[in-house]
């Protein structure tokens, strides 16, 4: 402590050791928030592809289909 007060040296202390785990918390909280935000565009990009290739897998059956139809009226 810098100068002698009138509040109690445990609480004081007890103040200091509550922001130093603060802050030493701090880099690992903003990992976790930074890693949780990559896992949930990794996730939106694996649906986004899945949801394309459903509708492509659906355009491929449709050419499919409209192509047979044009050859059996030939």
């Amino acid at each position: 402590m810098a100068w002698p007060t009138a509040i109690n040296d445990q609480i004081t202390d007890a103040v200091t050791q509550s922001n130093l785990s603060v802050l030493g918390q701090a880099s690992a909280t903003a990992i976790g928030a930074s890693s949780q935000s990559l896992a949930q565009a990794f996730g939106m990009q694996l649906q986004a592809q899945q949801a394309s290739s459903a509708r492509m897998s659906v355009l491929r059956g449709a050419i499919t289909t409209s192509a047979a139809a044009a050859l059996n009226k030939t």
